[in-house]
């Protein structure tokens, strides 16, 4: 699909992944020294090959790491700076949608 993927050892299902924001959200390797961009999106699916939280904590080192790097920032899924608060917010989701998993898990 020429986009990237987070790989966790031992599977072949990524952590995350990431895309271009520029129709058709692929990257080509033959144009790195002349790519340009607006942006690019990380995305999850869960369930993962790690739980939730992890998934998402991983996201967003990386999303912070590439705003270092490129002087870029971090926006939500609404195009809003994202901020402490939303990132607690999200953090507390995906620990919810951990223990939904675990007692799911524990009735089966």
């Amino acid at each position: 699909m020429n986009i990237f993927h987070r790989q966790h050892e031992g599977s072949d299902r990524p952590i995350f992944s990431m895309a271009n924001l520029v129709v058709p959200g692929d990257f080509n390797p033959d144009d790195w020294d002349r790519f340009h961009s607006p942006g690019v999106t990380l995305f999850a699916q869960i369930p993962g090959p790690i739980d939730a939280l992890d998934t998402w904590d991983s996201m967003l080192a990386t999303a912070i790491r590439l705003t270092e790097l490129l002087g870029a920032e971090v926006l939500d899924s609404n195009k809003t700076l994202l901020s402490r608060k939303r990132i607690g917010e999200m953090r507390e989701q995906m620990r919810q949608w951990d223990r939904d998993q675990s007692v799911r898990a524990d009735a089966d």
